[in-house]
């Protein structure tokens, strides 16, 4: 099995570093590739400079979808929508770039569907921390930019936000069959009257309601919680863009 692990990034360099060390650090790790939807030129650290590391000296594959402007790349329903179209694994894990895995995540998820062929809906995990915005500011810009040692675990020292059971992790953690998500969904991850719906710096979507809606609904994994590198709103007067990366 081929785990695609869909995501995009923009200003959330030193966020998806965390991610990205988090995959690293996985036990048993399955066979997987990362679709990444990123603006060129954009961050601090560089896409470059995390594709040279995790690419050239651990052998990470990224599909690469370069995007010449953040309006260009402003839609993540219409992200999703490309990220299906030219998807080439075997299970999609619709992700975002500041959630940090457990370290047996890929394992547990490859197991569970693997298990579970005979349901066609939506994987997802219920369990979900959320850290302290300012806090994990101050902790992610003084980490190394690229890897982050025992990433898991060193977010999980960092003060929380809160720690709870949603109704689904959301677009955070939607997992899904190729097969079944083309057999359900024509191959559209939100409906095209609503790709417009979501600005990078808005944090209202149609776009996951609409793939939950077509697929079915979810099916709850019951797996280790997803830590959510928290940050402030796009539109608080405090906000700093460099800081936040």
């Amino acid at each position: 099995m081929l785990l695609e692990i869909c995501s995009y990034c923009y200003n959330y360099q030193r966020r998806w570093a965390w991610q990205l060390s988090s995959i690293l650090q996985q036990r048993n790790r399955p066979d997987f590739v990362i679709s990444i939807a990123y603006v060129m030129g954009n961050g601090n650290p560089s896409m470059e400079k995390i594709f040279d590391f995790y690419e050239g000296m651990h052998g990470f594959k990224f599909k690469k979808l370069q995007y010449k402007s953040i309006d260009e790349m402003s839609q993540r329903g219409a992200i999703r929508n490309r990220q299906i179209k030219e998807a080439t694994g075997d299970v999609l894990y619709f992700s975002d770039p500041d959630h940090i895995y457990p370290t047996k995540h890929l394992d547990d998820i490859r197991k569970y569907v693997e298990e579970h062929r005979n349901i066609k809906k939506i994987f997802t995990t219920k369990n979900k921390i959320t850290t302290d915005a300012v806090e994990t500011q101050d902790v992610i810009t003084t980490c190394n930019d690229v890897l982050v040692r025992d990433a898991y675990f060193s977010a999980l020292k960092i003060k929380r936000y809160c720690a709870h059971i949603r109704n689904t992790a959301g677009g955070c953690c939607f997992i899904a069959d190729i097969n079944t998500i083309k057999e359900k969904t024509g191959g559209t991850y939100s409906f095209d009257s609503r790709e417009n719906d979501r600005h990078i710096f808005d944090q209202r979507t149609w776009s996951d309601r609409d793939f939950k809606s077509m697929m079915g609904g979810t099916c709850d994994m019951h797996l280790e919680p997803l830590i959510h590198l928290n940050h402030l709103r796009w539109n608080a007067p405090d906000y700093n863009t460099e800081q936040q990366r």
